[in-house]
């Protein structure tokens, strides 16, 4: 094979696996630049390291295109003379091989059982996590959805069947890299299950993580103890989202105040204002709302120092402003709110190459949107605020938790808006609001479902097809 024909082959294989150069350089022992020498031809690998790679990349010398002709032909030609034997195919063999390939969720955890054996000195569990999240946004469209959704709650239970995590007392019966790797996969999983109707499971799981990464991130060393407050942050920040849904609003704000505190303690940054972001958030869903703004001018604080040390990404700069303009807008700041929302605006729209952590995904632009309906409707702007949602329920379907408020709040700036008001409209986008709210067992969301009814009654007095909607109002 030419050399040329290794290279191509090998930089494939590691962006298909959304691998660094670096990355691969420290799983097998040499410098970045040697990689970047191999996949521009360069130069190609040594014996020992041919069989690296092979092992790295779970692929064969001949499909890395490793070797010449004559020392492929003679290997074969070894392995069939030490088991002539041996039928040429074995279907059971190649049954097998294919559903490993195939399952997405042997692919999951096969990535957290190779990530742990050749985890490069000084990496961090964002990178299994990055890896994971790509597994799974790449399949995204390949997969059933119950497939998919499937092998995403098989992933986040990880930890539970492979180190006995337990819900009320830390369990170091498994290494605490074998922990934290575990961890760190069923978190990410935990992101995507977020996205769809899994709000009580993924919580549930959670809680299960808590006790045995406290107990890490209390006496571990020095850098465990640092990567399990990374992923106590997530953790916690997550947990205080699910919380206004599936307990109580306070539940939330006290999970958000320990994320803030684990995020410190993590050194990562942006995890530590994101954690400040959604106590801001915590607050302003508990009518908490100048409270609300201190914790979200805190978050642009913490971003502003961030910037000085390094470029921070722009989704996150977008998501700090996004949500500091809507409780602005909710206090009566209306100019420093319009200026923050520009700001989201522009931020979410810069150009940028890196990757996006998992858990700053939630940011999506139907987020974005969302936040601007929200602001426009506290500002009293309803119509621009009906738009805002309108274009969340038509075009953006990917997230439910987003879907169901924007519905319900359609309703509202539709009730208030000025001039004639659509009845039947308000009635409609009511019902799929509170059908959303049920199917996702929320409690934030069938609350906000009641106060818009409320609002329509004042609307509509006396009309039976409002009356009618009572009915609806049943807690499951």
């Amino acid at each position: 094979m030419e050399r040329a024909s290794f290279g191509q082959r090998l930089e494939r294989a590691r962006l298909e696996r959304g691998w660094t150069q670096e990355y691969v350089a420290g799983s097998i022992g040499v410098e970045p630049v040697t990689v970047g020498r191999w996949e521009r031809g360069l130069h190609k690998p040594s014996a020992i390291l041919r069989h690296a790679l092979c092992s790295l990349f779970e692929m064969t010398k001949w499909d890395l295109g490793l070797g010449d002709d004559i020392e492929q032909s003679t290997e074969r030609d070894e392995e069939q003379q030490a088991r002539p034997s041996m039928p040429e195919q074995n279907p059971v063999d190649d049954a097998s091989t294919a559903f490993r390939k195939t399952d997405l969720t042997e692919r999951l955890e096969s990535l957290v059982w190779t990530w742990l054996l050749r985890k490069p000195t000084g990496a961090r569990y964002q990178e299994l996590q990055a890896m994971i999240s790509l597994e799974a946004e790449n399949n995204k469209m390949k997969e059933d959805l119950l497939s998919r959704r499937d092998a995403l709650r098989r992933l986040a239970s990880l930890p539970l069947r492979v180190c006995g995590l337990s819900l009320v007392t830390p369990v170091l019966a498994r290494p605490v890299e074998e922990i934290l790797a575990t961890c760190a996969a069923g978190i990410t999983a935990c992101w995507h299950l977020r996205k769809g109707k899994d709000l009580v499971f993924v919580s549930d799981t959670l809680a299960w993580y808590l006790p045995t990464l406290k107990e890490i991130a209390r006496i571990g060393s020095t850098t465990q103890r640092k990567e399990s407050a990374d992923l106590l942050a997530q953790c916690l920040t997550l947990q205080s989202e699910l919380a206004m849904h599936n307990s109580s609003n306070s539940a939330a704000i006290s999970y958000a105040q320990e994320a803030t505190q684990y995020g410190h303690f993590s050194e990562n940054p942006i995890l530590h204002l994101l954690a400040w972001r959604r106590l801001a958030a915590a607050y302003f869903y508990a009518d908490r709302w100048e409270q609300a703004v201190q914790a979200a001018e805190k978050a642009k604080f913490l971003l502003l120092e961030a910037q000085k040390a390094q470029p921070i990404l722009p989704v996150v700069q977008s998501y700090i402003y996004a949500g500091l303009a809507t409780y602005q807008a909710h206090t009566g700041l209306q100019q420093d709110a319009l200026t923050s929302l520009g700001k989201a605006h522009t931020t979410f729209f810069a150009q940028s190459s890196e990757p996006i952590p998992i858990w700053i995904s939630n940011h999506s632009e139907a987020n974005l949107v969302l936040n601007d309906g929200l602001s426009h409707l506290s500002l009293g702007k309803n119509r621009e605020a009906f738009d805002s949602f309108q274009q969340i329920t038509k075009y953006y379907i990917d997230t439910e938790i987003i879907r169901v408020e924007a519905t319900i709040n359609q309703v509202l700036a539709e009730v208030h808006s000025d001039g004639q008001r659509d009845m039947d409209i308000c009635i409609s986008l009511w019902e799929e609001g509170m059908h959303g709210a049920k199917l996702l067992h929320s409690e934030q969301w069938f609350n906000e479902a009641r106060l818009a009814y409320a609002a329509m009654r004042a609307a509509w007095p006396g009309e039976q097809k409002i009356k009618a909607l009572r009915e609806q109002i049943v807690h499951w």
